[in-house]
């Protein structure tokens, strides 16, 4: 009997010390891919590990075209990730039954006005319904301003633009003609001017402020598309222009990557993002780099654009607690962020810090100041992508802005 005491001690003793080695709970995290946050990312989940040794975090990203169909599709089906990574434009939409309203006892407090003040005024307004907070912080905090290079100014003999004062889309457009070069045969070997053509979030985030600035916008006050508005119209007419006019930019000169383009001296001016530094440092690290402000219209009000991307726990999830653990601990360093990903996570107090090490950022930090979320709309995806093919007309097959919008409106008003 004595022995058989012992033996049932013995096995509880087992049972216990394999039951403490192996009952881990497993938080899965879903991102798309970005090499430099994904290399930060890995790093940081081996980390959280080490401090955490009842999670296990399984990581998994695809290119930015997969995720979100993935995302919604894993959704439809009753599953997905316990934390996935999304942008402020789908939030009309998926707030509140796709993302769980964040817990702020992780961080330590008692409301949720008490965790918007660890972030930026307005930072988290995207991300806020009805005063609930569906986010645990902003990974990705992006405004534009215009990058340019000041070898192929000083060739022109051009006079380098102010990092705080912006060019008007009329100078953007003169000075786009005078960069553009020709070989002998009239084959272009160089664009004063380019951007990302084919995406439709990057049309919205090209054309809005331009619409914004003009005194209009893409979508009315009941959020319903109106991208055959004169003001629309009017912007997209300065890219049609820049195309047909001024002949500063050709999508088909455009190589597979059009950051390597700019790092090589193929384009003089280039709209995009902070993050771009590192990109094109990569392709040409002794590369001098301009950036001066978002250019805005001739007598019109500056507007700058803004998106974010931010961590969310699927409200399906069966271990929220743990991962909001997990979303805290990606939030704890914002510093590291920006030195690795350059990535502007906008915790408050932040952003000055950021100056220290990078001066090209003193132009996107005014930018902020005019800086405008994108439309709201629960058709967001529709709307953008309507208007993403009325751009590539007038950009590539250059259709008159008027004739291509009017088409785009009667498409966008069956939604």
């Amino acid at each position: 009997m004595k022995k058989l005491w012992c033996f049932g001690l013995l096995a509880v003793f087992i049972l216990g010390v394999v039951g403490l080695g192996g009952a881990k709970t497993e938080i899965i995290y879903w991102s798309h891919t970005y090499n430099p946050a994904v290399e930060l990312t890995k790093e940081m989940i081996a980390e959280f590990e080490k401090q955490n040794p009842d999670i296990q975090v399984t990581y998994d990203h695809v290119p930015h075209a997969n995720f979100e169909p993935k995302l919604l599709t894993a959704f439809a089906g009753g599953s997905g990730p316990d934390v996935y990574w999304m942008g402020d434009w789908v939030m009309p939409k998926w707030m509140p039954s796709l993302t769980e309203p964040v817990d702020y006892t992780v961080w330590g407090l008692n409301s949720y006005e008490e965790f918007a003040q660890l972030y930026e005024p307005g930072a988290l307004d995207a991300f806020t319904q009805n005063g609930v907070i569906y986010t645990g912080g902003i990974s990705e905090y992006n405004t534009f301003s215009l990058y340019y290079n000041p070898q192929h100014f000083r060739e022109a003999g051009l006079p380098l633009p102010s990092t705080t004062v912006p060019l008007t889309w009329e100078e953007v457009a003169e000075i786009a003609a005078k960069l553009t070069k020709f070989d002998e045969q009239g084959g272009r070997i160089r664009s004063g001017f380019e951007a990302v053509y084919g995406v439709p979030i990057w049309t919205v985030l090209l054309l809005e402020p331009q619409i914004r600035q003009l005194g209009g916008e893409l979508v009315d006050a009941n959020g319903k598309p109106q991208l055959n508005n004169e003001k629309v119209v009017d912007a997209m007419r300065w890219w049609y222009k820049m195309r047909v006019e001024y002949k500063a930019t050709d999508p088909g000169f455009q190589g597979p990557d059009i950051w390597a383009d700019f790092a090589q001296g193929r384009i003089s001016m280039i709209v995009a993002g902070p993050w771009a530094i590192s990109i094109m440092r990569s392709y040409n690290p002794d590369m001098e780099i301009g950036v001066t402000p978002l250019p805005h219209f001739r007598g019109s009000e500056r507007v700058t654009t803004l998106y974010a991307w931010a961590w969310f726990v699927n409200p399906a999830s069966r271990n929220k607690k743990e991962a909001w653990r997990f979303i805290h601990y990606l939030t704890s360093d914002p510093l590291r962020w920006w030195e690795r990903v350059r990535y502007i996570q906008p915790k408050k107090g932040i952003l000055q810090k950021l100056l220290e090490g990078e001066p090209l950022l003193t132009t996107f930090l005014e930018d902020f100041k005019y800086a405008q979320y994108q439309f709201r709309s629960p058709n967001y995806y529709e709307i953008s992508s309507i208007l993403n093919r009325a751009f590539q007309q007038v950009v590539m097959e250059g259709i008159d802005p008027q004739e291509a919008l009017k088409k785009a409106q009667e498409e966008a008003e069956k939604l």
